[in-house]
């Protein structure tokens, strides 16, 4: 992916108060061949009909130009909510811009929003 279009999502997004990893959503994380999806454990129930809401995937498919290292909870919780979520993290702090960012940013070969 190339930065500016990364960029011209981050636009789109609103500003959040949140900070990664402290939110009320629990984010897991599951590895395919060439990826990861990550996506929000809910084991809710509807008070009002009993539906089970668990079945309703909400989350993101991320695949990978190269091998991936584990991803950090900074950079699933970024995607979660920029994708998802259409919000940016308070703590995001232009991640873009350092080498780190622009490295990860460049290694995603395709994002697909679940559901």
């Amino acid at each position: 992916m190339k930065i500016e279009e990364f960029i011209k999502k981050l636009r789109e997004c609103k500003k959040s108060a949140v900070y990664t990893g402290t939110s009320k959503f629990k984010l897991k994380v599951k590895r395919i061949s060439d990826g990861v999806t990550i996506y929000e454990e809910s084991n809710k129930i509807c008070r009002y009909c009993g539906t089970d809401l668990s079945k309703t995937l909400k989350g993101v498919e991320v695949l990978f130009f190269k091998e991936q290292k584990p991803l950090s909870i900074f950079q699933a919780y970024l995607l979660y909510m920029v994708y998802v979520l259409n919000k940016i993290p308070s703590d995001y702090a232009n991640y873009h811009k350092c080498i780190a960012g622009k490295e990860f940013i460049e290694n995603i070969k395709q994002i697909k929003v679940l559901k």
